[in-house]
C-alpha cells in the first residue's frame, strides 16, 4: 500500500491540479474541489468522494499519480471500489511497478482487498479474470466466477458458462449458466444462448443443444431489450 505521507502529497498535488485547471468546466472543477476537501477531511468517511475525484484525475487529466493517491485513501478507509481502481491502474500499466513480480503482487492484493475484504463484486470479477488470463489459475478463476453467479452477478454466470464451453465440459450445464446470465441481464449470455439454440454449430459435442426456435427467439428478445440491436 502507498504510505500515508505519499498519499497526503498526492492529495495536495490533486488540490493544486483542480484549483487552476482550465480544461475542466468551472462547475466540474468546483465540484471536484469540494469532493477533494471532503476526501481530505479525516473526520469524514468520504470514500466515495475520494473515488470520484480519482476518476476525474485519471480520466480527464490522465494524472495517474494523483488518481493512485486518491484511490489509495478510499481503499485504506475500506472502500472496495477504491481498491478495485488501484488494481486497474496497475493492471493497465497506468502506474508502473518495479517489475513483473511486483506488478502481479499489487494487482492481486488490490483486487483481493476489493473482493474479499469489502465484497465489491466488480473487484471479484477483475480478480477472476486476472487469475485466468495472467496467472493461468483456471481453478481459482472458476471458483470466484461461480461464487459471483451464486450471488446473482450476471457476468460471473456467463464466465462459468464460457469456461465450461472452452474446456469441453458438460454442454447442458453450460447452457444453464448462459441462460442464467441472460435472465440476470447480461446481454452476452442471451446472445450466446440464442446462437446455440438457433443451431449455429457444427461440432458433435454441441448435439445436446437441441435446435429450439422458441427459446432462441426468447433469448434474442431479451438481448434486444438489453441493447443488442442485431438481435432486434
Amino acid at each position: 500500500m502507498v504510505k500515508m505521507k505519499n498519499l497526503l502529497f498526492a492529495l495536495l498535488v490533486a488540490l493544486n491540479l483542480f484549483a487552476s485547471e482550465p480544461s475542466l468546466s468551472p462547475l466540474l472543477a468546483a465540484d471536484t474541489l469540494e469532493k477533494l476537501k471532503k476526501c481530505k477531511n479525516h473526520d469524514l468517511n468520504a470514500t466515495k468522494e475520494c473515488v470520484q475525484a480519482g476518476m476525474v484525475a485519471a480520466n480527464l487529466k490522465q494524472d495517474y499519480g494523483a488518481a493512485e493517491g486518491l484511490f489509495s485513501l478510499a481503499c485504506a478507509k475500506g472502500d472496495g471500489e477504491g481498491c478495485f481502481y488501484l488494481g486497474e491502474l496497475y493492471k493497465n500499466n497506468l502506474v508502473k511497478a518495479a517489475d513483473k513480480s511486483e506488478r502481479e503482487t499489487k494487482i492481486s492484493a488490490y483486487y483481493k482487498a476489493s473482493c474479499v475484504l469489502y465484497e465489491y463484486l466488480p473487484g471479484c470479477l477483475a480478480l477472476a479474470n486476472f487469475m485466468q488470463e495472467e496467472l493461468g489459475d483456471e481453478v481459482q478463476s472458476f471458483a470466484i466466477n461461480n461464487t459471483l453467479c451464486n450471488k446473482k452477478y450476471a457476468p460471473g454466470c456467463y464466465n462459468v458458462g464460457w469456461m465450461i464451453e472452452r474446456t469441453g465440459g458438460d454442454i447442458g450445464e453450460m447452457m444453464e449458466y448462459y441462460e442464467r446470465s441472460c435472465k440476470l441481464g447480461y446481454v452476452g449470455g442471451c446472445e450466446r444462448a440464442a446462437w446455440l439454440y438457433e443451431g449455429n454449430f457444427n461440432e458433435n459435442r454441441y448435439e445436446q443443444v437441441k435446435k429450439d426456435v422458441k427459446k432462441a427467439k426468447q433469448m434474442r428478445k431479451k438481448a434486444c431489450e438489453l441493447g443488442d440491436k442485431q438481435s432486434c
